[in-house]
Parts: structure tokens; sequence; C-alpha cells
């Protein structure tokens, strides 16, 4: 059992500076994604990785949390974790090929790569074979440094030839925004992806160089797991098409 909540870099002037820094100020606060040097396991307590002990199991304990809180359980299946960047990079690729019909993939952070080219090139194989590949994304994407501290990388927009694969950018960052700052800070972290309506990938891992670099590289550490089961698809598409249509003017039918 799973439990599961589904929840073209533009000229700007001076005055957008302003909240583009603020924005990135609570980037860098917010995200859930930590890298190698953060994770100390010596710190650990031992009853932190152990129940509080009033009788019930840590799955009791969560199962009422989630409950509280209107959060259903869904049925899920075939539950397969990865645990590495080289695995969930190999598994990627096979994953998008099984698709036969569409493939939908929401990514807080997507920048094109040499670590994730061949992904980038699965994708636009199955859309010249005809299968529909929507691809969002988080405006944050193009404010991403890369180790050097100078450089970006291109975004999806830039990474498949005109009008092949869908694209579209959640809340854009705008200067046209200054006067409402709050609605800046509405960001989506949500990173999964999902293959005919039969498939689903979610965890931490963004579809950038931090989150696919080689072991040894500036990396971060995260997980993706793939799992089955119509209970827990059927909503994720849901929510997909609900945030597509709210941040672009090609609408995707969810009966479709």
């Amino acid at each position: 059992m799973l439990v599961f909540a589904p929840m073209s870099p533009r000229k700007r002037g001076k005055p957008a500076y302003i909240a583009i820094s603020l924005l990135i100020t609570m980037l860098y606060a917010s995200c859930a994604t930590g890298r190698q040097a953060d994770l100390r396991p010596a710190d650990l307590q031992a009853d932190d990785l152990r129940p509080a002990a009033r009788g019930g199991s840590l799955a009791e304990d969560f199962r009422a949390y989630y409950a509280r809180a209107g959060i259903l359980p869904r049925d899920a299946y075939s539950l397969r974790p990865y645990f590495t960047t080289e695995e969930w990079g190999r598994r990627a690729v096979e994953f998008l090929g099984q698709a036969e019909d569409y493939i939908l993939i929401s990514s807080f952070l997507i920048n094109s790569h040499p670590v994730n080219e061949e992904i980038f090139a699965t994708l636009e194989k199955k859309a010249q074979k005809g299968v529909r590949v929507y691809i969002m994304f988080d405006s944050s994407t193009y404010y991403t440094y890369m180790p050097d501290k100078k450089t970006f990388r291109p975004a999806p927009l830039a990474a498949f030839p005109e009008g092949l694969v869908n694209i579209a950018e959640y809340n854009p960052i705008q200067g046209t925004k200054l006067f409402a700052l709050g609605s800046l800070l509405d960001r989506d972290h949500r990173k999964f992806w999902i293959v005919d309506g039969r498939r689903l990938a979610f965890g931490g891992m963004n579809l950038n160089y931090y989150s696919l670099a080689p072991q040894g590289e500036m990396h971060n550490i995260d997980a993706f797991v793939e799992l089955e089961g119509e209970e827990v698809l059927r909503p994720m598409v849901e929510s997909f098409c609900r945030t597509w249509n709210d941040n672009s003017p090609d609408r995707v039918e969810l009966e479709d």
C-alpha cells in the first residue's frame, strides 16, 4: 500500500531582479533535495530511527496521521526503488522507451546536459514516432547555476525541434508580477513521470545535472520510485492535466 497525495528566457527590466533575488533565496531554503555533504549519519540518534514506544507501529502512526489530514491510501504494486543517479539514469531510458501513447513529465528543474542527453534523445525519438510528449517545468529552471557558479544550462524549450514536444512553464517568473511577490513563491517542486497512464515514476530527482550527475561529481542524493497501480495513476494523470491547463494555452483533456 502506498500513501500518496496528488498535489524561453525573457528580457527583464531592472525591477524584476529584485523579485528574482527574493525568489532564488526562497528556492535555496525550500527544496527538499540534499547534497552529499549534508548527510551525517553519525548525527542521528537511535530514537530517530524507531517509532515512538507507545505500543503502535510506525506504519500505524503514519496511517493515522494521513487519515487526519484527509490523505487516502492508494493500492500500488510492482514497487521498484532507485537510489543512485546511475540506476535511474539507465532505467529512465527504458521507462520512456515503453511508451506507446503518451508521456507526461512534471519536474521542478529541467536542463539539457550531457548527463541526460540520452533521456532527451529518447523523448525526441518517441515524439517523432507519434507518442504525445508533455513536459512541464518550474520557472526556477532558468535560474539554476552550474557548479562553476557562472553558467546556466539550456532549458527544455531549446532541447527539441520546434513543435515536436509539448512544453509548459509553471507560474512564469515575470517582471509584471513584481507587485504580487507572493505569487512568485508559488513553485512546483514535484517530480513525476507517467507513461501511458500505466506506469508512474516519482521521487526527488529533477531532470537536470545535479540530479543525474555521476557519483563523485557534485550530485544530489535523492531517490526515485517506479510503480504501477490504477488507483495511484488516475489521480496523478488528473493532477498533471489540471496543472497543465492552468499554465498553458494548449489544453490537455483527461479523457484523451
